[in-house]
């Protein structure tokens, strides 16, 4: 029994690192690394693609007027840091239809030049349609 548990510690950690790796979280991170209590409207438990990786159900995303917050949920935060990328770092923001016309997300180019790409759920946005007018329309903050 406690050699499943070790090789199944072993493996969540190997797999944390390769998701940190490939969705580019630790770029994000390293730049954009937020270790304080987020303040606004946040949509728990939610889909999002950052970079080529899609967390499925289990990312915490945050919008308030200074900017977004996305955090992973909590089993995960021990290889990946909240992190909250001020509105001015956001190079685009443009509304995109999915893969044959289903559904719609948002896709954000983070850091100036780009560090990853992220796409997020409208619903994220809902109660914030200023922000979204004015980041669509790429007026500063």
């Amino acid at each position: 029994m406690t050699s499943f548990v070790g090789i199944f510690i072993v493996v969540l950690a190997i797999n944390l690192f390769l998701f940190i790796k490939f969705s580019g979280w630790d770029k994000l991170a390293q730049k954009y690394g937020y270790h304080r209590k987020f303040q606004g409207k946040t949509t728990w438990m939610t889909t999002a693609y950052i970079g080529i990786v899609r967390y499925r159900n289990c990312i915490d995303i945050g919008v308030n007027a200074e900017g977004l917050y996305v955090s992973p949920f909590v089993l995960f935060r021990l290889g990946y840091p909240a992190i909250f990328v001020p509105w001015g770092d956001i190079s685009r923001f443009e509304k995109k239809q999915g893969i044959f016309g289903l559904g719609q997300y948002y896709a954000l180019d983070v850091g100036v030049p780009k560090i990853r790409t992220l796409k997020l759920s409208p619903r994220v946005f809902r109660d914030l349609p200023e922000v979204v007018d004015r980041l669509v329309n790429g007026d500063n903050f």
